[in-house]
């Protein structure tokens, strides 16, 4: 029952921070997941003009926020989009490792291509595979 609670207390948190930054941005999506890794980022996808997804890492969990909006990625919305990344940041550290025991999305209002996206992620996480590729500048 506490695991609902603080994945509860986690997604309304997260959810109203999205509300308070503007009519403009749309919480889509939000899922959960543990890994090996320990240290603490984030990294932005695009998946559309107006919708993206941020992946937070911290503390051997990962997070992926679902947006959607009118030019997220614009100079606007740069200061919204860094708060969001602290919020989830800081939500991220209350949760415990050991309550997250599985990889799971927490919240789906996602287009069928943001879905496709992160259920991709999710199978990934499950496997055990590389989130992403790091790729070098040239």
């Amino acid at each position: 029952m506490r695991r609902e609670y603080e994945l509860r207390t986690f997604l309304q948190n997260v959810a109203n921070a999205v509300y308070l930054a503007g009519e403009d941005v749309k919480l889509t999506g939000l899922a959960i997941a543990r890994t090996d890794e320990k240290d603490s980022n984030f990294t932005i996808f695009e998946i559309s003009d107006s919708e993206l997804i941020i992946m937070v890492k911290v503390n051997g969990l990962t997070v992926y926020a679902g947006l959607e909006g009118d030019d997220l990625l614009n100079d606007e919305n740069t200061e919204v989009l860094k708060n969001l990344i602290s919020l989830i940041l800081r939500e991220t550290k209350k949760l415990r490792l050991r309550d997250i025991t599985r990889a799971g999305v927490v919240y789906d209002d996602m287009s069928p291509d943001m879905k496709e996206f992160l259920y991709d992620l999710m199978i990934r996480h499950v496997r055990g595979e590389k989130v992403h590729d790091q790729f070098e500048a040239a």
